[in-house]
């Protein structure tokens, strides 16, 4: 995660009223409009024929998005972009979509909720583009310089149409795996493209780094070794973020939930004490929170919310967005099942719950951020795909009316 502490961030709500949900704010740290493209990277590549890069891509308008499979106003976004690519793939122009999350993640995702566009999985292109909230998307000129930027359902269109007029295709290939532009032609001689290293943060089962803030909030100074042989929940967030906001109080739960059973919930902020504080005792934040806080960068988090479940020796169990499992994550790392009682023996998830799970959290997200119709959908989606689940009858008690 960018260090937003020493630069200055602006959250942008918007409400589309045709899809009735609240955008996740979005920094503006990073290139900027004019700016020369930062190039992109990616461990694999989704309905491309190989590697892309923005030098590959040269002569074409490229959108580069920024996503995830958690993100819920990510993924209202998809169906407007599968329509953008269609609608103008035949112009030059080309629409990637990048994720910083691993394939086992991805695929299933992308395959089931149909993108057709180019992704980009296992990609560290977030942090050169200073992304701090997702969903976020740049248009790229034939010349690589950044032409737009913005929330994709809000005024990405009109920016490509700009686009176009202000420079013609140069070519009308479908994707980014088709014949580059006049004037790029290949000679047969390049050597193959390659994307550039992904610079990825510390993955399960590896050691947890050591955290640290300038100042702490609830609590003395912490340190992961100093909570040695105790569960430890390290959230990163931030006072400008709409979704941080809404998961303080499913965070403030799993708090005193568990925190008699040696479970330790930490929330760190890069921003200075004079804008956490207040926003601290405004939502009555009652569990640590490290303020002026660079343990980001070590954790390689580029979007936020984020959580790691670091377990008692000191190694992360499991990382996600807050609002996703984030309790499995507490109990996997406790030994212990939903009633608390101590697991007898490992048993193989079941894909069907484990999915319906997934759904099931989009929702309670959906619901927490304001977004009732979303949230009606998702539930809907449990409801009708996975009857007889207790994520079904979780989904029926739920769902507003």
């Amino acid at each position: 995660m960018p260090n937003i502490g020493t630069k200055r961030f602006r959250a942008v709500r918007l409400s589309i009223l045709a899809l009735g949900f609240a955008a996740i704010a979005a920094g503006v740290s990073g290139p900027q409009v004019g700016d020369s493209a930062p190039e992109i990277d990616a461990k694999e590549f989704l309905n491309a024929g190989g590697p892309v890069t923005l030098e590959g891509l040269r002569g074409k308008i490229v959108v580069v998005e920024f996503w995830a499979t958690w993100c819920p106003p990510c993924r209202a976004s998809i169906p407007h972009l599968n329509a953008l690519y269609e609608r103008n793939k035949e112009k030059g122009v080309v629409v990637i979509g990048l994720s910083n999350e691993p394939a086992e993640k991805v695929k299933p995702f992308a395959a089931k909720i149909g993108m057709k566009y180019c992704v980009g999985i296992g990609s560290g292109t977030g942090k050169k583009y200073g992304v701090t909230g997702i969903p976020h998307a740049f248009v790229v000129d034939p010349a690589g310089k950044i032409a737009w930027r913005g929330h994709p359902m809000a005024g990405l269109d009109k920016a490509i149409d700009e686009a176009l007029e202000k420079t013609p295709p140069a070519a009308v290939a479908a994707g980014p795996d088709k014949p580059a532009p006049e004037g790029k032609k290949p000679t047969g001689k390049e050597p193959p493209a390659k994307a550039a290293p992904v610079e990825t943060g510390p993955e399960v089962g590896k050691m947890a780094p050591e955290i640290q803030a300038s100042s702490w909030a609830n609590t003395e100074p912490l340190t992961l070794k100093g909570l040695r042989e105790k569960v430890v929940v390290v959230e990163f967030w931030a006072t400008w973020c709409p979704p941080c906001r809404a998961s303080i109080p499913h965070l403030k739960e799993l708090y005193h939930k568990y925190k008699n059973e040696g479970v330790v919930v930490i929330g760190l902020s890069d921003e200075p004490a004079d804008k956490v504080k207040p926003f601290l005792e405004e939502l009555k934040m009652d569990y640590p929170v490290g303020i002026g806080s660079r343990t980001g960068e070590a954790y390689k988090v580029e979007g936020i919310p984020h959580a790691f479940v670091v377990g008692k020796d000191g190694r992360i169990v499991w990382q996600g967005h807050p609002m996703e499992d984030l309790e499995g994550g507490i109990r996997k790392a406790l030994g212990t099942t939903a009633g608390g009682v101590p697991k007898e023996e490992p048993r193989k998830e079941d894909p069907k719950a484990l999915e319906a799970e997934r759904v099931l959290n989009m929702a309670r997200a959906a619901l927490k951020n304001g977004d009732a119709e979303a949230a009606k959908r998702y539930y809907d989606e449990v409801l009708t795909k996975y009857p007889g689940t207790p994520q079904a009858l979780a989904a029926k008690r739920e769902r507003p009316h």
